[in-house]
């Protein structure tokens, strides 16, 4: 008899599943999107977006009332993902009503200013984004002879270039790859401020402590020739000042040639 209730237990169990399974449809159609919650996930301090800003791209105003299953998420993510500044986008819905939306900035590494240009931002992924009036994040400036497809705005990314093309403008890479290198280390982040390419293909560094300029020479071994840049800062002009140099050559191997002022 026990096991006799027992079955029946457990049929009425699966019984009350099925209705509420059943029911769950029906609900879905019955909720309506009554609010659209915007959240910058990551990076909110960057100043590019704003939740006021992605509200305006999608029409938010235009969401609330509609019911929840008639609203197409994918395309308001493809919709919002057309801005250059965003890396990704999430919506999604709650038993609620409230259309949330998490968006993920991208963060630049390196303001490019070819000369005579404003120039374009590059992130570590190599995404392209144009420069905006009214914000400018500090970040390593890249400048001087910098030659750039005019197109490159349009193609939102240097692995858009075809191999040719990469060979044609190896001076963009060249700038991406020094950039992330000195974002991942805080001493070189915060000393050098400004990488130039001259005429030559020489490429200088500006630093922000000391009156003295430094020439990298080819980007070949830049990581080796920062190394050799870090014994002189910690070896040499703590003793003899950081301006008795007006120029730091590291262009020659194994050596650091100094000129004084």
């Amino acid at each position: 008899m026990k096991k006799v209730i027992q079955i029946l237990l457990w049929l009425m169990i699966i019984a009350w599943f099925g209705v509420m399974m059943s029911f769950i449809p029906a609900r879905k159609q019955m909720v309506f999107c009554n609010r659209v919650q915007i959240e910058l996930a990551d990076s909110s301090d960057l100043g590019f977006i704003t939740t006021s800003g992605v509200s305006n791209m999608i029409n938010a105003s235009g969401l609330v009332g509609e019911p929840l299953e008639e609203i197409d998420m994918h395309r308001i993510e493809a919709t919002i993902r057309e801005n250059p500044f965003i890396k990704r986008a999430d919506v999604y819905s709650t038993v609620s009503g409230t259309l949330g939306i998490r968006v993920y900035q991208r963060d630049p590494v390196v303001r490019v200013m070819p000369d005579g240009l404003t120039g374009f931002y590059l992130d570590e992924e190599g995404a392209v984004m144009p420069v905006t009036p009214g914000f400018s994040p500090m970040l390593l400036m890249a400048t001087g002879a910098i030659d750039f497809p005019r197109d490159l705005l349009k193609r939102g990314n240097l692995d858009q270039l075809s191999e040719k093309e990469q060979k044609m403008y190896p001076a963009l890479f060249n700038i991406l790859d020094f950039a992330k290198y000195t974002e991942k280390n805080s001493f070189w982040k915060d000393q050098i401020v400004q990488l130039y390419l001259g005429r030559s293909g020489d490429w200088e560094l500006v630093p922000r402590v000391g009156a003295h300029q430094i020439i990298l020479g080819p980007m070949e071994g830049y990581g080796e020739k920062l190394g050799k840049l870090m014994l002189l800062y910690e070896q040499g002009l703590p003793e003899y000042g950081w301006n008795r140099y007006e120029k730091i050559n590291l262009k020659y191997k194994n050596q650091i040639i100094c000129s004084k002022r």
